[in-house]
């Protein structure tokens, strides 16, 4: 959050009229991280239950990569497809860190229009949202 997102904020002009709503993550709801949320240049709403409906683009990312990773697992040997957790974990990351640049800022910037469409057609529970 202080490396990345606040900077980011700051850089594109993001001030206290805005505000940034995020479902409960566990990363987002750590004790550890309540300093760093204040510290960014907006409000910050967590929302009461788990929204999946406000990141869409979390869905297209991973579909991605489990496309990626079905792909690649049709290629593997057995005895290759026998990876500890560790290992299993380290492909993955590897896959998600192998997206094309241009495919991730194509998803980023569709975010506003499909966030747009799912609160047009109240396909999220908006209202548990407070204030």
């Amino acid at each position: 959050l202080d490396d990345v997102v606040r900077p980011a904020l700051e850089a594109g002009g993001i001030g206290r009229v805005f505000t940034l709503r995020t479902d409960r993550d566990r990363p987002l709801i750590a004790v550890a991280t309540q300093p760093s949320l204040n510290r960014l240049p907006c409000k910050v709403q967590i929302a009461k239950g788990h929204q999946q409906a406000l990141m869409p683009h979390d869905f297209s990312l991973w579909a991605e990569v489990d496309r990626r990773r079905l792909i690649q697992e049709s290629t593997m040997s057995d005895a290759s497809l026998q990876e500890t957790t560790l290992q299993y974990q380290n492909r993955i990351i590897h896959l998600v860190q192998s997206l094309p640049e241009s495919y991730i800022r194509s998803i980023c910037g569709a975010v506003q229009g499909r966030a747009k469409r799912v609160v047009e057609a109240l396909g999220y529970r908006h209202l548990q949202v407070s204030d």
